[in-house]
């Protein structure tokens, strides 16, 4: 059985200000002709399937919450969301963000200047620069991010930074969930240590099961005075064991010397 999730907004009043505007009278302004009255219609109908058109509520310092089954996947709170009933859209402005796994931990909770809510599928799509930290101190920061709510990922790019303990990956593009257990690192990657050794590979892949990273197509390794190539790399999150395979050559720039294996 498919999951059920849902978005709602925890506010007080809701239905009477729902009903309050579908009360208010509409005027007695001057008749329009059938032409120009259905090409109103037309043009507002449009409107509304973009979620345009039509005047959004208004709610200060509110909470949006999805929920998947029984349990809470995200709660967005936000300083103020304008909701569009007929989009079935929201946009809130200056807002934290919090994952929750299947237990309902904390494990991801992230920081944005506004984002838009597709109240449908459960998507977020953030505005301006996002920084997001985990509960074991990682940071995360990109200046493109949304969540995917039917695959379940967060999708990043431009700029894109993972902080950790003993080292700092970045590159312009990645996915992972909310854990982070499983990130992918997709264009022009790279890993430097807190020793100083600069890792450049096409792709990379953090591997959470497995507590590794898996890089494979143009590996690059720069330790002080040796350059190391290779097609495939193998290393702890903090690189400081890395196994290189596939064609390594190894490059002493300072001795003009090259060694293959």
């Amino acid at each position: 059985m498919k999951k059920q999730f849902s978005v709602y907004i925890t506010l007080f009043f809701l239905t009477g200000l729902f009903l309050l505007l579908f009360l208010l009278p509409t005027g007695c302004g001057n008749k329009k002709s059938p032409a120009s009255a259905t090409q109103e219609k037309i043009e507002d109908n449009k409107a509304n399937e973009k979620g345009e058109g039509e005047s959004p509520v208004v709610f200060n310092e509110t909470r949006l919450r999805s929920r998947e089954g029984k349990g809470i996947k995200w709660e967005l709170t936000a300083k103020n969301i304008q909701y569009f009933q007929e989009g079935k859209t929201a946009t809130a402005e200056v807002i934290t963000c919090t994952f929750f796994d299947e237990k309902q931990k904390e494990v991801l909770t992230l920081v944005a200047k506004g984002a838009e809510v597709d109240i449908e599928t459960s998507s977020l799509r953030f505005r301006g620069e996002v920084v997001a930290t985990t509960p074991k101190g990682e940071t995360l920061t990109v200046q493109k991010l949304q969540w995917n709510g039917t695959s379940k990922q967060l999708e990043g790019e431009s700029a894109v930074k993972l902080e950790r303990d003993k080292s700092v990956l970045t590159s312009e593009t990645m996915t992972a969930d909310p854990e982070l257990k499983e990130v992918r690192f997709n264009k022009n990657v790279q890993a430097k240590s807190k020793d100083g050794e600069t890792l450049s590979v096409g792709k990379l892949r953090w591997d959470g099961k497995g507590k590794k990273l898996i890089g494979e197509g143009s590996v690059r390794l720069e330790r002080k005075n040796v350059i190391m190539t290779a097609r495939r790399v193998d290393a702890d999150i903090d690189m400081e064991n890395i196994q290189l395979t596939g064609d390594v050559k190894v490059l002493y720039p300072d001795a003009e010397k090259v060694l293959n294996f």
